[in-house]
């Protein structure tokens, strides 16, 4: 196990991936806590909603987005375990794929708290 961590390692792209996947998830996290005591009793997190009421929530639910991306990065690093000794372009993808959702949940989130502090 540990040579396979090692070869996985020496990947450029995924060991990179990786490491701004998490950069990125801290960001988003430590932002929200930073913003937490401003934000008001209800933010607008579902712009796929008709406007008004049903876009908003309580402040704690910006933490779907943080959660979400960790959740994806998870699945992603656990797919890309299995499918790197194999197909190492597939693992490419899947740690390209959770970098960039991970980047559009931080992303989304920051957008968020400028918008409404």
């Amino acid at each position: 196990m540990r040579r396979f961590l090692d070869k996985l390692r020496e990947d450029k792209f995924i060991s990179l991936g990786v490491r701004l996947n998490l950069i990125l998830w801290l960001v988003g996290f430590f932002l929200l806590l930073l913003f937490w005591r401003w934000l008001p009793p209800q933010v607008p997190l579902f712009y796929s909603h008709p406007w008004g009421e049903s876009q908003l929530v309580s402040p704690i639910g910006l933490i779907l987005l943080p959660f979400f991306s960790l959740l994806i990065f998870l699945l992603n690093f656990g797919l890309i375990l299995k499918t790197f000794k194999e197909e190492r372009f597939i693992a490419r993808i899947l740690a390209g794929a959770g970098l960039i959702f991970t980047f559009l949940c931080t992303l989304a989130l920051f957008r968020i708290i400028i918008l409404i502090t």
